[in-house]
């Protein structure tokens, strides 16, 4: 299950030659083309839009190991239609290709939450053209390996949840204890020397 807002910013060639920047916004009526949902090591979606004679698309693989899902293969395939890049070169698409081992990471059993910005770098090509670009996706939620019988997503584990490791406060702990036991053996040795010299203490 997957849902998002993405947007690619990218370069392309211009008629004039020149490559220029353009933005374009995944729409949200893109509709689910295929998917592999049986593998218990790779699973992947395969979105698509626009129309019949010119298809957009968008495939995500996710990979598990170790009780851990993440994102490690994203493929954008865009024609530049004239009517959303009118000074693009003609007959030009686009098709760009991030690999990751970290992005979208998951503990199994669990979707993956996350609505601030994140920046996807998609820094390889299919054909090798000079093109770079990125997409910056928010409002994500997404989850696979999920189990046969579940009709939403499951527990969301947020991008932004803490993960402190159980170190921190087990040194916190005895770095308290060791204070409270230097104060309280200082008080006793003052009171020991109060009470050798005569005085009473109270």
């Amino acid at each position: 299950m997957l849902q998002m807002a993405a947007q690619l910013n990218f370069t392309y060639e211009a008629r004039e030659g020149n490559f220029t920047t353009g933005l374009y916004n995944i729409p949200s009526n893109a509709s689910v083309e295929d998917a592999e949902c049986k593998s218990q090591t790779t699973q992947f979606i395969h979105l698509i839009w626009g129309p019949e004679t010119s298809k957009q698309s968008l495939i995500m693989y996710f990979n598990k190991s170790n009780d851990t899902t993440v994102l490690s293969f994203m493929q954008i395939h865009l024609a530049l239609l004239p009517e959303d890049f009118p000074d693009a070169k003609e007959n030009q698409t686009v098709q760009l290709i991030t690999r990751s081992d970290g992005a979208f990471k998951t503990p199994e059993n669990m979707s993956y939450h996350c609505t601030r910005v994140q920046k996807i770098n998609m820094t390889e090509t299919l054909d090798a053209e000079q093109l770079i670009g990125w997409i910056s996706v928010s409002h994500v939620q997404v989850e696979a390996f999920r189990r046969a019988n579940d009709t939403g997503f499951s527990v969301g584990h947020d991008c932004d949840s803490s993960e402190t490791s159980d170190v921190v406060p087990i040194a916190v702990g005895i770095a308290l204890a060791a204070l409270i036991l230097v104060v309280l053996i200082s008080y006793l040795c003052a009171r020991r020397r109060s009470t050798s010299r005569g005085y009473m203490s109270f």
